[in-house]
C-alpha cells in the first residue's frame, strides 16, 4: 500500500508538471509567432522593393517560405536595399524552412549591421534550439536581455520564459536518455496495449527464465538472467496503469515540440 500511495503521489506530481509544461509551450508558441512576424521595410526604399516585400509577406502568410525568401533575395540585389529588417526577415524564413545554419549566418549579418536590434538574437537562439545547441541558444537570449533597449526591457518576461524553456529542453533531453525503454525491452512500440504486453511478456519470460539455462555456460546464463530481469521490469511498469502513466509522462510529455511552432500563422 505504501508503494501504491507513493506511485500515486508521483503520478499527481508529474500530472502537475505536465500541465505547467503545456501552458509554457502555449506561451512560447504565441511568443514565437509574434516575434517571427516579418518586418515592414523602411519607407525610403524604391517602390519596386516595397512591392517585392509585399509579395514576400503574402507568400509567408500562405506558408510558402521558399517563395517569400526568393522575393527578399531579389530585393537584396537592389543597391541600398540591404537593411537590418531585410536580413532578419531572411533569417526568419530560413528558420521556418529548417535551414538553421543559414539562419545563424543571416542573423549574425543583421546583428553586425545593427547590434542593438533585438529580433536577430531571438532567431539565432531558435536556430541553435533546432540544432540542440542549448548553451549557444541561452547565450543569445542572455545577450538580448543585456541590450537594455526599450524592446528588451518590455519583453524581458517573454525572453526569460524562452530561456527557461531552453534550459528545460536541455535538462529533459539529458535525463530522457537515462530512462529505460520498456517497450523496446519487450520488442514492442510505445503504443502497445496491455493485452499485447502480457502476451509478449509471458513468451519472453519463459524463453529467458534462468531455470532453462542451468546447463549453459556462465556467460549465457548471465545474459539470460539480465534479459529476464529487463523483461520482468518492463512488464511490471507497463502492466501497472499508474506506473505506466508516470513513465510515459517522463519519457514523452516533456519532449520539446518541433520548432515548426515558428510558422507564421
Amino acid at each position: 500500500e505504501a508503494a501504491q500511495r507513493a506511485a500515486q503521489r508521483d503520478a499527481r506530481r508529474y500530472a502537475e508538471q505536465a500541465k505547467g509544461y503545456r501552458e509554457s509551450v502555449e506561451r512560447d508558441r504565441k511568443w514565437q509567432l509574434k516575434t517571427n512576424a516579418l518586418h515592414p521595410l523602411p519607407g525610403h526604399l524604391p517602390g519596386s522593393v516595397r512591392l517585392a516585400a509585399a509579395a514576400a509577406a503574402r507568400h509567408a502568410a500562405e506558408n510558402d517560405f521558399e517563395s517569400a525568401l526568393q522575393q527578399y533575395v531579389t530585393v537584396a540585389a537592389v543597391p541600398g536595399a540591404v537593411c537590418k529588417e531585410l536580413l532578419d526577415n531572411c533569417a526568419v524564413l530560413l528558420l521556418l524552412l529548417g535551414r538553421n545554419e543559414e539562419c545563424l549566418r543571416m542573423s549574425t549579418r543583421a546583428l553586425q549591421l545593427a547590434p542593438a536590434f533585438l529580433p536577430p538574437y531571438l532567431h539565432r537562439a531558435r536556430a541553435h534550439r533546432c540544432l540542440q545547441r542549448w548553451p549557444q541558444a541561452l547565450h543569445d537570449l542572455q545577450a538580448a536581455l543585456a541590450l537594455g533597449t526599450a524592446d528588451s526591457v518590455r519583453f524581458r518576461a517573454d525572453i526569460e520564459l524562452e530561456a527557461g524553456y531552453v534550459t528545460a529542453e536541455q535538462h529533459h533531453r539529458e535525463t530522457q536518455e537515462l530512462l529505460p525503454d520498456y517497450p523496446k525491452a519487450l520488442g514492442l512500440t510505445g503504443s502497445c496495449t496491455l493485452q499485447v504486453v502480457r502476451r509478449t511478456y509471458w513468451g519472453l519470460a519463459k524463453k529467458f527464465h534462468p531455470d532453462r539455462f542451468v546447463g549453459a555456460t556462465e556467460e549465457e546464463r548471465q545474459a539470460a538472467v539480465a534479459r529476464f530481469q529487463a523483461v520482468s521490469e518492463a512488464y511490471r511498469v507497463l502492466s501497472d496503469p499508474e506506473l505506466r502513466a508516470e513513465w510515459e509522462m517522463r519519457s514523452s510529455v516533456w519532449t520539446p515540440p518541433h520548432m515548426r511552432l515558428n510558422v507564421v500563422g
